[in-house]
């Protein structure tokens, strides 16, 4: 599971994520999105992506689009 205090900065672009659980919310927009992509385990260095590069990540998991870079 990510951490949630890696989720302040998009680990793709840098832009702010804007995480629903660091905010104090039930639960994220990031659990919207489709389960498409392996979630990283602890420790790896990579936190939450910004609202445009997941749906970017998503969408190339299931075939959608081809991945394309920030």
């Amino acid at each position: 599971m990510v951490s949630v205090s890696s989720c302040d900065a998009c680990p793709r672009c840098g832009k702010p994520v804007g995480c629903g659980m660091k905010a104090g919310l039930a639960r994220c927009w990031c659990s919207d999105y489709p389960p498409v992509l392996k979630v990283p385990a602890a420790g790896q260095g990579v936190g939450c992506y910004c609202p445009d590069c997941l749906k970017i990540m998503v969408e190339a998991a299931a075939g959608s689009v081809p991945p394309a870079s920030p």
